[in-house]
């Protein structure tokens, strides 16, 4: 079996694959209609992505504590250009402050009908 090239897949899931190719991104095992891929920094801070389809994905960073600190919510795309930006949990401007509303719920998924 030949491997498709790169023009015959979407630019989303070319852009999803060369995030989760690079260091530190795991698959997490779920159900088959929805993706999701975390990095755990050495501070534990975890970055996270959840897949729905090209046009329903949550970026999320949460502190030690599990605490939402940093959410994009959009587009495939939106979200990995926003993981892309957001800055390291170290550096100065990282975002720090627990988000409002969703400190306690355990679970990820939120947007999309």
């Amino acid at each position: 079996m030949t491997q498709p090239d790169d023009t015959a897949i979407p630019f989303a899931l070319r852009m999803l694959r060369a995030l989760v190719s690079a260091d530190g991104w795991h698959a997490l095992p779920g159900s088959p209609d929805l993706l999701v891929y975390i990095h755990p920094w050495p501070d534990g801070h975890v970055d996270a992505l959840a897949v729905k389809g090209e046009t329903d994905a949550l970026a999320e960073r949460t502190n030690p504590g599990g605490e939402p600190v940093w959410r994009q919510e959009g587009t495939l795309t939106d979200a990995i250009n926003a993981l892309r930006d957001v800055p390291a949990p170290d550096a100065p401007h990282a975002p720090r402050l627990v988000l409002p509303g969703r400190a306690t719920q355990p679970d990820l998924w939120r947007p999309g009908p």
